[in-house]
């Protein structure tokens, strides 16, 4: 298995379970991204904590759950950024696009914050 879902009272956290995300398992990824938001949960937070390579079909996958979560108003952010991951996503400007907390524990507090609003 190359990642698991916690469902947590308002959101879940998808985390990928494996160091490299890429054209082998980022399929696994968009497929239960999918399911979550047909299932109607429409916040989800990526864990990347054990992530340390991501490539262009992983970053498909992302940009994926970011425009499926944002289609149906809700919150897409990744979390826990190894420091490859986060430079890619910066050299990509995808900063500017996807919400990004520095851990799981962040990201609940925005998503808390914005329900707020």
């Amino acid at each position: 298995m190359t990642l698991t879902i916690q469902n947590e009272s308002s959101f879940s956290i998808v985390k990928i379970v494996k160091k490299r995300l890429n054209s082998y398992n980022a399929p696994d990824l968009k497929a239960a991204l999918m399911l979550l938001l047909s299932q109607g949960i429409t916040h989800i937070v990526l864990d990347l904590e054990e992530c340390e390579h991501c490539d262009s079909s992983g970053l498909s996958a992302i940009l994926l759950g970011n425009r499926l979560c944002e289609d149906q108003e809700g919150t897409f952010i990744l979390a826990n950024l190894c420091l490859n991951v986060d430079k890619l996503i910066k050299i990509a400007s995808l900063d500017k696009v996807l919400i990004i907390a520095a851990n799981v524990q962040e990201a609940e507090r925005l998503l808390n914050k914005k329900s707020e609003l």
